[in-house]
């Protein structure tokens, strides 16, 4: 049985090989709303605004114990490495890659230093954004009205 980061890459493989035999038309799911995740100790407020399949701002509010914080990105969804603002709390500067791969969006941070982040967001038949953050696991951020 493979750990959590193997499956996470075949998964991403699969993902990779089931577009690659996509149609050239295909057209890339809209993410765009506003979605929560609620836990134990706080939450995290999602605002994602999609531009067509060119590019995707990001805004992430985390309430943890009545401490906000905000995280905001802009990407290109190319594919290729761009100056970010960190990542799950992160202060260091990023080079972020952001591109669909079928129905989800893969996101790849590097930090200058060597390590890497990666983020699968997609969405699930409710249209809540399901977020898979390798060693982290799946989170389902429903989507707010």
């Amino acid at each position: 049985m493979p750990n959590r980061q193997q499956w996470i890459a075949l998964t991403v493989i699969a993902i990779a090989s089931a577009t690659h035999n996509a149609p050239a038309n295909a057209q890339c799911p809209n993410l765009s709303g506003k979605y929560v995740v609620q836990g134990e100790d706080g939450q995290v407020h999602l605002v994602i605004d999609q531009h067509e399949c060119d590019r995707i701002h990001i805004v992430e509010k985390f309430n943890y114990l009545g401490t906000i914080t905000t995280e905001t990105h802009t990407l290109k969804l190319d594919g290729k490495e761009q100056k970010d603002s960190g990542w799950m709390g992160g202060t260091e500067e990023y080079r972020t890659s952001a591109k669909f791969v079928g129905s989800s969006l893969q996101i790849e941070a590097k930090t200058l230093s060597g390590s890497t982040l990666r983020i699968l967001y997609s969405l699930t038949r409710a249209r809540d954004l399901l977020e898979d953050v390798g060693t982290n696991g799946r989170v389902v951020a429903k989507r707010q009205k």
